[in-house]
């Protein structure tokens, strides 16, 4: 079976982890909650259903609204990170299946995606909205697996949080992480990356020896 990459995509493909962040920070000043930006900052990745609570303990009508309203005045500057578009296309060059699978609302994603002139290479999408519970739970992996007839031993998460790297273990997969969520290569590795890469552009560069090459028969022979 040829392996499945399943890819998330803010903070991974896109460079908005921190637009996120002071979106969160602003919609929980607009409500009255105060919260510290690093805070905020280290629960990007999450889902609302799972980010709401362990920010602020409870849930709080109201705030995934502002947050959304704050973050959407920002949409359209969100860059797409070096080399996320030829990283889908060279993936699916090689015959990979290619999924998002992101805790992120379809909407907002939708806009993303279309930043990116390779996502109409994408085999499937799954988002927040197809699930029970966004990340760290494994949900959004797991449907994204079955939305591409995948099994554990032929799966691969590419993310950029601790949060990621928790959802792929839970579903049974592997994450190769990169560090542009602003979590840092020691920080992934201790949750239980099996790779670290500064972006994708630099996975892309090491595709053939990097994990994802290794299982898929691409890595270069060893003399």
């Amino acid at each position: 079976m040829a392996l499945t990459v399943l890819l998330d995509v803010d903070g991974t493909l896109v460079d908005n982890s921190y637009i996120h962040t002071l979106a969160w920070w602003r919609a929980c000043r607009d409500l009255g909650v105060a919260v510290k930006m690093a805070t905020v900052h280290r629960l990007i990745g999450m889902g609302a259903d799972q980010m709401v609570p362990a920010l602020i303990g409870e849930a709080l009508p109201g705030l995934d609204d502002a947050h959304a309203r704050h973050y959407r005045a920002h949409l359209a500057d969100v860059p797409v990170l070096p080399r996320a578009s030829e990283l889908i296309a060279e993936l699916h060059r090689r015959e990979a299946t290619v999924t998002v699978a992101t805790s992120g609302g379809p909407e907002d994603l939708r806009v993303l995606l279309a930043k990116i002139p390779s996502s109409a290479l994408l085999d499937h999408v799954v988002s927040g909205a197809d699930v029970g519970e966004t990340k760290p739970a494994p949900d959004v992996a797991v449907v994204a697996m079955g939305a591409s007839g995948a099994d554990p031993s032929s799966a691969v998460l590419v993310g950029d949080t601790r949060w990621d790297v928790e959802a792929a273990a839970r579903a049974g997969i592997p994450c190769v992480a990169v560090c542009t969520g602003g979590w840092s290569e020691q920080e992934l590795r201790a949750a239980g990356a099996v790779e670290v890469h500064d972006d994708v552009a630099a996975l892309l560069a090491g595709l053939d020896d990097s994990h994802i090459g290794r299982r898929s028969g691409w890595a270069t022979p060893r003399r």
